[in-house]
């Protein structure tokens, strides 16, 4: 699951497989998941180029930019760093450039139930800094707490069940690959919200990777899913969607295509590089 730009401008992309989760891939008959198949997130760094899906307002206009992503592993955790740049122009406001980058570091324990993470998001529109959101959570299988250092200091509750970023990708793509076709969970992903219901979708078949997309193939292979992943406030389950977004993912958690609401206009980003990372030497 990946930042969320929608309503409080942060990139939700899926980050790396991004948490991102779908229907299984017409082409791929469901089936069961033994332990030694279930999907494993692969360490890589991947580059996106964004174009203009579609306009808030009713003007013509045009986007561009680009998405990076890198999902690397260290001995004791996991790093995922995003870094979003998109350019928007329309007939009535100009040039708008959004940047916005973010940095989760979160170790996994107890068979997935319980972890940590520190979390850094910051925003900025035409170069001025409009959100910076740092700190730091911890959860258990009773729940969790986060200690926000900014933009203030303050501590907040978390439930029961909570995953992060990395664990609920890989709780997620488990799930789907498996042959479940809806996964719903309760995921922080460093929010000032706090905690969301992230539902994600069995939503048809995913198109094929790009042909043109550089670096290591053997990246683009396997089985795809495609996914519509809507997130919730926790207290309003039954309401309108937050945000959603869409990603066509492979089994290893390298996403192809993905759309971006960047509040003024959704964009798509589609993969144009990728490249393995090595695993640590611990």
């Amino acid at each position: 699951m990946i930042d969320r730009l929608g309503n409080r401008a942060s990139a939700r992309a899926a980050v790396a497989g991004l948490a991102a989760l779908l229907a299984l891939s017409a082409a791929a008959a469901p089936r069961a998941a033994s332990a030694s198949d279930a999907p494993a997130l692969v360490p890589h760094e991947a580059r996106y180029d964004l174009s203009l899906l579609s306009l808030q307002s009713a003007n013509r206009g045009s986007a561009g930019g680009l998405f990076l992503v890198r999902l690397e592993r260290a001995c004791e955790e996991w790093r995922l760093d995003t870094d979003l740049q998109v350019s928007i122009e329309t007939e009535d406001q100009g040039e708008t450039t959004i940047a916005s980058r973010s940095r989760y570091e979160e170790t996994i324990a107890d068979a997935g139930r319980s972890g940590t993470l520190t979390f850094r998001q910051r925003q900025e529109v035409n170069g001025f800094p409009v959100s910076e959101v740092r700190g730091e959570a911890k959860r258990t299988a009773e729940g969790g707490r986060v200690r926000f250092e900014r933009p203030a200091a303050r501590e907040v509750a978390l439930p029961t069940g909570v995953q992060f970023p990395i664990s609920g990708a890989q709780a997620s793509l488990a799930a789907l690959f498996s042959g479940q076709a809806l996964v719903s969970q309760r995921l922080f992903d460093g929010g000032e919200e706090g905690a969301l219901i992230a539902v994600d979708l069995a939503a048809g078949a995913p198109e094929p990777p790009p042909e043109t997309v550089a670096g290591d193939a053997a990246l683009l292979r396997g089985r795809m899913l495609r996914v519509v992943t809507a997130f919730y406030a926790v207290d309003a389950p039954d309401s309108e969607p937050l945000s959603t977004y869409i990603a066509d993912i492979l089994e290893n958690g390298v996403t192809t295509r993905l759309t971006i609401d960047v509040g003024l206009a959704s964009v798509e980003a589609e993969l144009s590089a990728v490249r393995r990372l090595p695993r640590p030497d611990c």
